[in-house]
């Protein structure tokens, strides 16, 4: 069928006297009687046609020759019924009837379209983009940086102590730290970058065309205006930096990259930007393997495996049920017969395989493993 899941580019809204305009220079078989805005646009304008009329995105190649299928079929049913019925009704019967891509299409003016798109995706809170603009905005991103060689570059930023805050000031204070938070992002990236709440308090800013310094020098620079702007309520900021291709080709090992680059900065201090994660494997390995027992504190979430790669600083295991990243936990390493308590906080987890996670504890308090 030669869709495509996301946008090389954003489509564009076009008005209905545009779209007449490709469908004139499509009936006469004359591309150069495209409007001079649309013929900038390139092959991209089918598409695009195509995208305003029935919200499906097709390879330009293939919505230039379903344009010419709808323009065929507009003066098919002209001539049936002895009346235009115009290309949006035209296009309705086409997608319904004859190729079937549609099911149950509904009557929407534009306006409340465009509204509807911005509540899907918009964060009511802060303004900015959400989780679904990110992931198309990122994919389209690594589709063009793959075709021309660019970098571009992902950071991940965690407000530090904001739960204390909010728990101890109330949500309205919360509330308001989350939309200065979001202002200092916006002011401090370009136009061109992407700056979204990915959840609670935790953001990420898509940088194309960006390496790591200057990718870096975006970072430490909201860094600072966090800490200064929030100064009087102990809350700053930490974030953890991924670019493409080097730390990832695709958006799911991008991201995990920095949200592990994250962490680290978190469990160095804090109101700090790390560039790479930790080497997981910090301590050197048992020779034996231990049982082990994790509770997540605030989920009552738990779980069992066995570990061979402890040390004083944590462990890993693997588990197909794995608490929630940065989630507190509490539990037992069965050592030698005898289980040794323990708290912590996961740092990481990754799908190793199919429905199988590994996980990363860090130890907040525990006895030193015995050798």
């Amino acid at each position: 069928m030669n869709r495509i899941p996301h946008p090389i580019d954003e489509p564009a809204f076009l008005e209905d006297s545009e779209l007449e305009n490709i469908a004139l220079s499509i009936e006469k078989n004359d591309s150069h009687l495209l409007a001079e805005p649309l013929s900038h646009h390139g092959e991209q304008v089918y598409t695009e046609a195509i995208w305003n009329l029935a919200h499906i995105l097709y390879e330009p190649a293939r919505a230039r020759e379903i344009c010419r299928l709808l323009v065929s079929h507009r003066l098919h049913l002209k001539e049936q019924l002895g009346r235009d019925v115009g290309l949006r009704v035209a296009s309705i019967d086409y997608f319904v009837n004859i190729a079937r891509e549609l099911g149950s299409p509904r009557i929407i003016n534009p306006e409340m379209l465009t509204q509807l798109r911005e509540q899907a995706t918009r964060d009511p809170l802060t303004g900015l983009g959400n989780r679904r603009v990110y992931r198309e905005r990122v994919m389209a991103e690594l589709a063009r940086s793959k075709r021309y060689g660019s970098e571009f570059l992902i950071a991940v930023f965690d407000l530090d102590n904001f739960k204390q805050v909010n728990d101890q000031k109330g949500h309205a204070v919360g509330d308001h730290l989350l939309q200065a938070t979001a202002e200092i992002l916006i002011h401090s990236t370009r136009q061109t970058d992407l700056v979204a709440r990915w959840g609670g308090e935790e953001f990420v800013v898509l940088m194309p065309q960006t390496h790591l310094t200057g990718g870096l020098e975006v970072a430490q620079r909201i860094r600072k205006a966090v800490e200064t702007e929030f100064a009087k309520d102990g809350v700053t900021i930490s974030g953890g930096i991924a670019c493409f291709p080097a730390n990832g080709e695709d958006e799911r090992t991008l991201f995990g990259y920095a949200d592990r680059a994250l962490y680290r900065a978190k469990a160095e201090g804090k109101n700090r930007i790390a560039t790479e994660p930790k080497e997981r494997r910090r301590f050197a390995r048992a020779e034996e393997s231990f049982a082990v027992r994790v509770v997540a504190t605030e989920a009552a979430h738990e779980v069992e495996g066995s570990t061979s790669n402890i040390g004083e600083g944590g462990f890993s295991f693997s588990t197909t049920s794995p608490p929630p990243i940065s989630s507190q936990v509490v539990g037992n390493v069965e050592m030698h017969g005898r289980p040794k308590k323990f708290t912590g906080r996961v740092v990481y987890v990754e799908e190793s395989k199919k429905g199988t996670y590994e996980v990363g504890i860090q130890f907040l308090s525990a006895a030193t493993p015995e050798k």
